[in-house]
């Protein structure tokens, strides 16, 4: 279910195999590859927008497809609804997380799954560029080119190894596409539209 919130895109295998040809230090990012949107992704409070994922499961010919709109919140948490194929709503938050589908709900709580609490403040990192605390998590690799930019997280040793080996984020003025790929083959591709970022302190 994680893996569903979190999917990145790439901009196709060549340009993500020359991304990680690049290491990056949070400052080298901050200077030459996100000069000039960083201040404002780093500001950033709420985002609110339409997604299309794609995941692609190794032995599977086709890749399953869903849809919907998404809100991230700072303060709140992450609340991700599916329209298509079917609906449902994941409701990530500093308490726990809260799945709603078919009519049922369930419910953990942070202190039955600790790890939710580090993976919402992980999410919201990637989304809002705070670059020191990917940094703590991911080796960090990075590229601009013709206006757009291109963030890759290689996961440090630990538990975040086992669940993908490479991701790639890939923006203009925000997050505009996530892919994560993992050893076994499965990857998850995730593209935003209609992103609205909504700034504050």
């Amino acid at each position: 279910m994680l893996v569903a919130v979190v999917a990145l895109c790439g901009a196709g295998p060549a340009r993500a195999a020359a991304l990680f040809d690049h290491p990056r230090t949070p400052q080298q990012l901050v200077d030459s590859v996100l000069a000039g949107v960083a201040g404002k992704m780093a500001a950033t409070r709420v985002l609110t927008g339409r997604f299309v994922q794609h995941r692609q499961i190794s032995g599977l010919p086709r890749p399953l497809v869903s849809s919907g709109d998404f809100q991230l919140a700072r303060d709140a948490g992450i609340t991700w609804r599916t329209h298509k194929p079917f609906e449902s709503e994941l409701v990530l938050a500093p308490d726990g997380m809260t799945l709603r589908s078919g009519g049922t709900e369930q419910r953990l709580s942070s202190t039955e799954q600790p790890a939710l609490q580090a993976a919402l403040g992980l999410l919201f990192a990637m989304f809002a560029m705070d670059l020191d605390r990917l940094d703590a998590a991911f080796e960090l690799f990075g590229q601009a080119q013709d206006g757009s930019w291109q963030l890759g997280l290689r996961p440090r040793a630990g538990g975040l190894a086992q669940v993908f080996t490479s991701a790639v984020i890939t923006g203009s003025a925000q997050v505009d596409r996530i892919e994560l790929s993992s050893d076994g083959g499965d990857s998850t591709v995730i593209e935003f539209s209609g992103v609205v970022a909504q700034l504050g302190r």
